[in-house]
């Protein structure tokens, strides 16, 4: 899934993770980003949270955009429901909003 979406965004690409948990799937997103790409991810969990900022922070695969890296230790529900997605990512393709 997340080879699909990186080989399909155009950069710069704004991409947000909901429920970042370990950093798993962000490494691989972070992976298949470019300069000036942007990553927000959402994780409630406190100590997950933590675990993604020091990942983020210490983790090779993060050097290259780690100060365009945002861990959100919050629930989706605070996010600016004012911004309008370009594109958001689906399993089976994109959709349009």
């Amino acid at each position: 899934m997340t080879s699909e979406m990186t080989r399909l965004c155009k950069s710069p690409a704004a991409v947000l993770e909901v429920g970042g948990g370990t950093g798993c799937i962000t490494e691989v997103i972070a992976r298949g980003m470019n300069a000036g790409d942007h990553l927000d991810v959402f994780e409630i969990d406190p100590e997950f949270s933590r675990l993604l900022s020091r990942r983020v922070k210490d983790d090779p695969p993060f050097q290259h955009i780690r100060s365009s890296v945002r861990i959100l230790n919050q629930g989706i529900e605070k996010i600016d429901r004012q911004a309008t997605p370009v594109r958001t990512y689906h399993p089976r393709g994109f959709l349009n909003p």
